[in-house]
């Protein structure tokens, strides 16, 4: 296959036979961050522009590739900066040099450990786009940035990211593997291990390509830079029918508000679409939105509600049920878990487990 017949589809076969039941759903949403860090923001007639960009959050338990990923996103993404530590003040020198960059942190714990660190990721990652020294006051040290980021951590600071807001600024994946999905797992590395390398240079493809698409938004390429976007109104209205019926519930349940995921179902669609450039119409730099651009952003943005719905429902029951030893579990397991992982899915006994620790 031809990476640009179907850009999406390559990427995501590549890493899957990588990182076998990871590398499809991690890159179903990390193909689409890539390139959204050098879109152009989302207009709105009346509010602020809603930002291009997408941040994603990978959960996993040690050991399932969260660093080889976080490696791998490193080599593909636009001006990557990977750290564990930093402080505050050193974050600030190194990326306000930079007019966009793609933060690469493969400990979550660490870094929002640090309160001041906290703050400026939620600025430099959420909607204000920008970052500043929190131990001055005057403008000059405030700086507008673009940044998307690839962060990961273990189950056990499912906690911070709620407390801290980080979960609302993220696209989350989620991954726990049952006992047949590990072995399945172990037998594939197993399998592979001591044997020639199959190789035909699928990822310097893929690297190639992205380095394709960051050529067409510097204006180093034939197709002029991409500055806004057609989004036909009935395709538009897709992602907003899609939205009202699965967060409705959600907000009488959580009392969170979910309008970022709203935003989110759009920043996949126009990511998608550049993504897919070759296959799209351009109409005065503009590219159009089709309705492939718009399933894939559906799927995507129903996922992540659902996942922050199941993380936010088994943290309330914690709260209210005042769980926190294993026997508490064990004994709430026994009393409540036919009709709870009818709510809330297979996953729930082992987020309730994590946001216990």
């Amino acid at each position: 296959m031809n990476i640009k017949d179907n850009p999406y589809k390559y990427i995501r076969d590549y890493y899957e036979s990588v990182y076998l039941d990871m590398g499809n759903r991690v890159f179903s949403i990390l193909s689409l961050v890539i390139p959204s860090l050098i879109l152009p923001d989302i207009t709105h007639k009346k509010s602020r522009n809603i930002k291009a960009g997408i941040n994603f959050l990978l959960i996993a338990p040690p050991g399932t590739a969260k660093s080889s990923l976080g490696e791998t996103f490193g080599k593909l993404a636009y001006n990557s900066f990977p750290f564990e530590s930093i402080t505050d003040s050193k974050l600030y020198s190194i990326i306000s040099q930079r007019d966009f960059v793609s933060l690469v942190i493969g400990d979550i714990f660490k870094v929002f450990s640090d309160k001041h660190l906290t703050k400026t990721m939620e600025n430099v990652l959420g909607d204000e786009q920008k970052i500043s020294r929190l131990t001055q006051r005057t403008d000059d040290t405030e700086k507008k940035i673009k940044a998307v980021a690839f962060l990961a951590g273990t189950p056990n600071s499912l906690t911070s990211i709620i407390q801290e807001g980080i979960l609302f600024r993220t696209s989350i994946c989620l991954v726990f593997h049952d006992e047949n999905k590990h072995e399945e797992i172990g037998e594939y590395i197993s399998g592979g291990a001591f044997e020639k390398k199959e190789t035909k240079g699928e990822e310097e493809k893929i690297i190639g390509y992205y380095q394709e698409l960051l050529k067409i938004q510097t204006g180093r390429h034939e197709i002029k830079q991409i500055t806004g976007y057609v989004f036909d109104k009935e395709l538009r209205e897709q992602l907003i029918k899609e939205w009202k019926p699965l967060v409705k519930p959600m907000v009488k349940r959580t009392k969170f508000a979910f309008f970022r995921e709203l935003h989110q179902g759009m920043r996949y669609a126009c990511s998608h679409c550049f993504l897919n450039i070759f296959n799209r119409e351009i109409v005065d730099n503009k590219i159009v939105i089709t309705q492939e651009d718009v399933d894939v952003a559906k799927k995507l943005m129903k996922e992540e509600l659902e996942t922050k719905y199941k993380i936010l429902t088994c943290s309330r029951v914690v709260s209210e049920e005042k769980l926190k030893t294993v026997n508490d579990l064990s004994n709430w397991v026994n009393k409540y878990k036919k009709d709870y992982k009818k709510e809330v899915g297979k996953d729930s006994i082992d987020i309730i487990g994590s946001l216990m620790k």
